[in-house]
């Protein structure tokens, strides 16, 4: 998605520098400095690196360097459609909860029609 938006890409940047010399300039530590910056970049790796996406007879995936996220059909309870991409959810109602739990998956350049078919037949299939 950075590649995509450059703009963003930047001021997500900025913003990750700027938040290690403010550490810096607070506690004169390095390490502390790093650990802020590379907190921050980990809390936008969705933004920063590319995400795979695998839908499976199992569940649903999205994948990145280390963490992923996945949920098997039989936990799908809700699936909540956006602009961007459909939330596979294990919450029965919404919820305060629904933006931490289950999977996103982000449309990109796929079909939201094409994505949302193969989502449904899977979980109709296999739950």
């Amino acid at each position: 998605m950075a590649v995509q938006q450059p703009r963003r890409t930047l001021v997500a940047g900025l913003l990750c520098v700027a938040a290690m010399v403010v550490a810096f300039l607070a506690f004169h530590s390095f390490v502390f400095s790093a650990l802020v910056g590379a907190s921050l970049f980990g809390s936008l790796l969705d933004f920063f690196l590319p995400v795979r996406y695998r839908l499976t007879p199992k569940g649903a995936e999205a994948r990145h360097l280390w963490p992923f996220a996945f949920i098997e059909w039989k936990q799908v309870k809700r699936r909540l459609m956006s602009k961007e991409g459909l939330r596979l959810s294990p919450l029965g109602r919404k919820s305060r909860l629904d933006a931490y739990r289950g999977v996103f998956l982000r449309f990109g350049d796929e079909d939201p029609e094409t994505v949302l078919d193969a989502v449904r037949r899977l979980h109709e299939r296999y739950r």
